[in-house]
Parts: C-alpha cells; sequence; structure tokens
C-alpha cells in the first residue's frame, strides 16, 4: 500500500523503539510516546486512559510495543515486580485496544513475545501455530495481549497482528531477562532478531491493513532454522540480517 500513516507508537523511547523509529519515519508520520518522555517523545501513562484515548484521536494505527522494564524495577521485590508487570503489561494493552476502538484506527501492530511458547521442550521446532507454553510471568501478560487481540478483532473493524519476537539483538531485557541471567542460549536456539528486521517487520504490518487477527513469529535468519515464518511471509517479511549458531550477525539485505 501507498501513503502515509498517522502511527501512534508506544514505548518510544526503549530501546527497540528508539533502533526502529528511523525507519518508520520515512515511511510514516509518527506520534512517539512513552511514560519517560524526551526531546520528540511525548508523555503518555498507558495506565491512564483518557490520556490514551486522546493519544489515540486521529491516528491511522497504533504500533504497541511499552513494557514494564526490569531495569528500572530491580530495586523492588519478585512480587513487586510481578504486581507491577500484570497492571502494566495487561491494562496497558486493554487500553491500547479499547482507545483503539473508540477513536476509529484502524490497526494496531502489538508486540507479543516468543517466550508465549519457549516454555516447550528447547529443541522442538517454533511452528505457525504452536500451542501456547509461556515460560515466565511476562509471557503470560503477553499471552493475555493475544487473547485480547482476538476478542477486538472479532467484535470491532479493527487488525490486530501480534508479533513473537525472538531475542532481540543488541541483547537487552526485554523479557528474556531474570535477576541478570539470560534464560536461553539465543543463538543456538535459533530466535536472533536483529533490530532492522524489527522495522522491516513493522512496517509490513502496517501495509496489511485488513489482516484481522494474526499472531506471527517473528526472528531474523538464523543457521539454527528452528521458527517457522510462513506467517510473517505472507504479509511481505523477509529477513535482512542473518544470526549463526554463535551468534554473529551479518546483512543479507540492506534495502
Amino acid at each position: 500500500m501507498d501513503g502515509r500513516k498517522r502511527v501512534l507508537v508506544t514505548g518510544a523511547a526503549g530501546r527497540v523503539g528508539t533502533a526502529i523509529a528511523p525507519a518508520l519515519a520515512d515511511r510514516h508520520d509518527l506520534v512517539q510516546t512513552d511514560v519517560r518522555p524526551q526531546r520528540g517523545i511525548d508523555a503518555l501513562d498507558l495506565l491512564d486512559f483518557d490520556a490514551v484515548r486522546a493519544a489515540a484521536e486521529g491516528v491511522d494505527a497504533i504500533v504497541h510495543m511499552a513494557i514494564l522494564s526490569d531495569r528500572v524495577n530491580q530495586h523492588l521485590s519478585m512480587q513487586e515486580r510481578a504486581d507491577r508487570r500484570m497492571t502494566m503489561n495487561v491494562l496497558s494493552t486493554q487500553h491500547v485496544f479499547e482507545a483503539t476502538r473508540q477513536a476509529g484506527a484502524r490497526q494496531v501492530v502489538f508486540f507479543s513475545s516468543l517466550l508465549t511458547i519457549l516454555g516447550a521442550p528447547r529443541r522442538q521446532r517454533i511452528e505457525r501455530n504452536p500451542r501456547p507454553r509461556p515460560s515466565n510471568l511476562y509471557a503470560c501478560t503477553k499471552l493475555f495481549g493475544e487473547h485480547l487481540a482476538d476478542l477486538y478483532t472479532r467484535t470491532n473493524d479493527i487488525s490486530i497482528i501480534c508479533a513473537r519476537l525472538g531475542q532481540p539483538f543488541p541483547i537487552d531485557d526485554i523479557g528474556f531477562e531474570e535477576g541478570g541471567q539470560h534464560r536461553i542460549g539465543s543463538a543456538e536456539s535459533g530466535i536472533c532478531l536483529a533490530m532492522e528486521d524489527v522495522a522491516r517487520f513493522v512496517l509490513c504490518a502496517l501495509d496489511a491493513e485488513h489482516a484481522g487477527f494474526e499472531v506471527m513469529n517473528l526472528v531474523s535468519a538464523n543457521e539454527v532454522e528452528k521458527v517457522d515464518l510462513t506467517a510473517a511471509a505472507e504479509i511481505g517479511y523477509r529477513p535482512g540480517r542473518h544470526f549463526d549458531r554463535k551468534g554473529r550477525m551479518r546483512v543479507l539485505d540492506d534495502a
């Protein structure tokens, strides 16, 4: 599809948000928001529904990538972190979907995680529509978001694509760290994901206007070919980066 869209982005000050913003801004007009405002990024508390509803007014699509980062909550107890994660990741997603409906926006790209299924045996291939097996509480909150997306697309004229992200590189705390330790060998597991490929996917998802409800695995090309990418390929996604089994990245396509 040709033509620029007005796109609301949540979590824009995070590592993924800042990495993919330039590529998105080349094609669309971004309204970047975060609970931590900075230059070019407006303040938005996703737990304040009225604020989310106001931010959604007049946009064509929303890219919802905001999460609660453990990095800024390390001083809290495990239960306090769990309480905040449940509140932030669950309630904020409902606010985004409901604001989308009320504002008349038509699309959401929701950042989920492969952790929704990585509770399965490590060597098992990740198919297109596997049985959910969340590996931690963060994954459970993302799985809730996927089910909520299904509900909203069935009962409203909204398209929501849920992207189950692999391990973004450079490695950060995007759900894959607990207590400072990476829980999986990403390269050996074939789930490495370059920031450039996150941007590629989001652009493809924004072009897929009438997708309805879809859940799609999202990784880069990996020497260990473990993840089925056929759903993402159907909206035009092709990885531009490749990771070998030691986690070394090379460029396949810089277009």
